[in-house]
């Protein structure tokens, strides 16, 4: 699909030079050392160091028909920021890079995530097991359908590795 591609964390730019290298970027990351190697690699791209979790207005007439939130962490208040407010297709793909099983686990299982309100919450041993043992069916995937209602998330793909879990989607309406 034509459009440009909307790349919060964006790092170095590995994973735009190997899928994005031929369409418009703008580019977000915290680290202005990473920043300074994006830009870089990709001249023409715009490149902010900013908060990747608030949204940022892209170059006029810049329209987002994919959108890359690889966080390691959690990428969720970077897409609803996106979401409300970017220049964007339909359909539109999004990819995920969501860690929040390994926080589940660095936290030994003592707190949750609430989505909704972008924080944990101190729970019970059984509550946070039943969270991460379920945390891409019942819990990341609903929440991202919430933020797109009316739209709908279609062709969803994911894999887990190591606690973290890869996804895409293509939201359509």
């Amino acid at each position: 699909m034509p459009g440009a591609v909307y790349l919060p964390f964006c790092g170095d730019g590995d994973i735009a030079a190997e899928l994005y290298s031929d369409r418009p970027l703008f580019a977000i990351d915290q680290d202005p050392a990473r920043i300074a190697t994006f830009k870089s690699r990709f001249p023409a791209a715009t490149a902010l160091t900013a908060d990747c979790s608030l949204w940022h207005p892209p170059p006029p007439g810049m329209v987002f028909s994919v959108a890359d939130f690889d966080a390691y962490a959690n990428p969720y208040q970077s897409f609803e920021a996106f979401w409300t407010e970017a220049p964007k297709t339909s359909p539109l793909v999004c990819c995920f890079t969501d860690g929040i099983k390994h926080a589940l686990l660095l936290h030994r299982m003592t707190k949750v995530w609430d989505l909704a309100a972008h924080c944990q919450r101190p729970a019970t041993i059984n509550e946070a097991r039943g969270q991460y043992n379920f945390w891409f069916r019942r819990h990341a995937l609903p929440h991202v359908q919430s933020v797109v209602s009316p739209c709908q998330v279609r062709n969803v793909s994911f894999y887990t590795r190591r606690n973290m879990i890869y996804w895409g989607c293509v939201i359509h309406g």
